[in-house]
Parts: C-alpha cells; structure tokens; sequence
C-alpha cells in the first residue's frame, strides 16, 4: 500500500499520457565485468511506446494481478469505465473536493479511454455494440446484461456512435 502527495492510499497506478512525442536519449553507466571498468550505455527511448506499454502492463496488474500476464483489449472496458464513474461518484459525494485537479484527473482518464480505444478499435466497437444492444432490445435492460448502468453512461461519452441523449430514455 502506498500513499499519493495528498496522503490518499492506493494500490493500483495508472501512467496518463501528456502527449510527448519526441525520442530522447538516456545515458547510463554499465559494469563491464570482463573489462573490469565501466561503460557508458546510450538508450533511445520513445515516450509515447514507453507510456503505451507501461500502461498495459498496469491494466494487466489491476485485471489479472500480474504484470506478466497478456494484454487484452477487454480489460480496457473492465477498467476504465469504473475509474471514471468512480472518481465521478467522489467528487458528487463530495469525498473529494472539486478542484482544477480533480477536473483534469477526469479529463486525463477519457483521454486516456480514447486513446485506447483508438488504439484499440475492438474496444469502440463492443461499446458500440453494447450501447446499441440497450437503446433497441428494451427486453435485455436488466442486471444480467448491464450490470453496471454507470458503465453504460461512460460508454455514452466515449461513443462516437452514440451519446447520451440516445441512452436516457432506455436508462431513465
């Protein structure tokens, strides 16, 4: 269990992607046991891959509970829907205070839920298609299909085929 600056404890980390694009170096000094003396290591490092695999990895650990585990696409709609509904859920029970932060932690999940799903296209569309499901099939809008309404309204936000005018009539 670890404690955040604002000595909140948490478990899980996510890495949020600010848009760097741009390949740096990093140098490092490695041993060199046959030559007995060290030599400098100069690595190319592309942050938006780095940022990318790290955070599959971290959806993994939070799905499967190991980093070593294959990413699947699947875990992205198990994960981020109830990161966003939760943080959410806080700042209207006013667990949270609502600040400039809280907003662009918000903000920073939906970007990181699009760039997943743009990563991802499968993702967009099990969203799409569950959003179709409930809004046409007024017979499946039960605990067995949905289990999770506040799913359904992060889906609404994301969808670029749906939104949540199409949905209220059918969640209401």
């Amino acid at each position: 269990m670890r404690t955040s600056a604002s000595n909140e404890r948490f478990t899980h980390w996510l890495p949020l992607f600010f848009g760097e694009r741009q390949i740096y170096e990093r140098k490092t000094q490695v041993y060199n046991e046959k030559e007995e003396l060290y030599e400098n290591k100069v690595e190319s490092i592309d942050p938006f891959e780095r940022n990318i695999k790290l955070l599959r990895k971290s959806i993994c650990f939070i799905t499967q509970g190991s980093t070593k585990k294959d990413f699947k696409p699947e875990m992205v709609i198990e994960v981020l829907p109830k990161l966003i509904i939760t943080h959410l859920v806080d700042l209207v029970d006013a667990k949270k205070s609502i600040s400039i932060v809280a907003i662009r932690r918000l903000f920073s999940f939906f970007r990181l839920f699009r760039l997943l799903m743009a990563l991802h296209p499968e993702v967009e569309k099990t969203i799409d298609a569950d959003l179709e499901k409930f809004v046409n099939s007024p017979d499946l809008r039960i605990k067995d299909h949905f289990p999770s309404l506040g799913d359904l309204l992060t889906y609404s936000i994301i969808s670029k085929k749906y939104n949540f005018v199409d949905i209220i009539d059918g969640y209401l």
